[in-house]
């Protein structure tokens, strides 16, 4: 039932992006709409080479499902890859969910639920 209202219906997600900081783009954040099989995502890249180039973004926004399990497509996994490269990039699937980081670890825990009592039936 957990995966049928996130399959079927698109979820209301935080949007913005900043150069600054999370803070920077969650006080500009817009309200949008997801499509189906879309979660919310708040994403982190902060990248230092060796030269001394600097590059920091910060997001929040719907992604495909796929790209918060963990598999090869795993948007976390890309980040990570890249030499100098510090990443975050958390998923949650309630409407909303990507506006502040106590809610992410709640949300986390509710799709582990889900997943658990689909497995059990």
């Amino acid at each position: 039932m957990c995966g049928f209202f996130i399959t079927a219906f698109g979820i209301n997600c935080y949007k913005c992006g900043s150069y600054r900081s999370q803070e920077d783009c969650n006080n500009n954040r817009k309200e949008t709409e997801c499509s189906p099989n879309n979660y919310c995502a708040i994403q982190t890249e902060e990248y230092k080479s060796v030269s001394g180039y600097e590059y920091n973004y910060y997001q929040r926004d719907c992604t495909f499902h796929l790209h918060c399990n963990g598999s090869g497509i795993s948007k976390l996994k890309a980040c990570m890859e890249a030499k100098g490269t510090e990443c975050s990039f958390k998923c949650c699937f309630t409407d909303l969910c990507n506006g502040s980081k106590a809610v992410l670890m709640i949300s986390t825990f509710l799709m582990l639920t889900c997943v658990f009592i689909g497995l059990i039936h």
